[in-house]
């Protein structure tokens, strides 16, 4: 999450999802949509000693080869009281949950998700 960051910050923002929509390649974006800035950084945190970690409920899988990033955006417990974290995910809504997945919460904390954690100040 670091280089991308770093990518708003020498860019001098970023535009907005209707400017510039995620279609899942490569293409560049419209340059005059690109530049009409709706969100700006100053700087950015890495979060040493995140304490929460997760695990990727849906196919069990233990991936530390971090290649993707994604947003923790809330919390919260099934009807069951299995407890979990609501994730957000830039591949638009047609992904799993309009763009959400919930992660199950575990102490073993396997997928990498806390790994890098980090946050851009303003």
């Amino acid at each position: 999450m670091d280089n991308a960051f770093e990518f708003i910050i020498e860019n001098h923002g970023l535009t907005t999802e209707s400017n510039c929509p995620y279609m899942g390649t490569d293409d560049k974006c419209n340059s005059q949509k690109k530049a009409s800035h709706a969100a700006k950084i100053t700087g950015y945190e890495d979060w040493i000693g995140f304490p929460i970690l997760f695990e990727w409920s849906l196919h069990r899988r233990i991936r530390t080869d971090l290649d993707h990033g994604v947003t923790t955006v809330g919390y919260g417990t099934t009807s069951e009281g299995t407890k979990y974290w609501l994730i957000k995910n830039s591949w638009g809504t047609s992904w799993c949950e309009n763009g959400y997945i919930r992660m199950l919460d575990t102490e073993e904390g396997l997928c990498g998700i806390a790994m890098q954690a980090s946050y851009p100040t303003a």
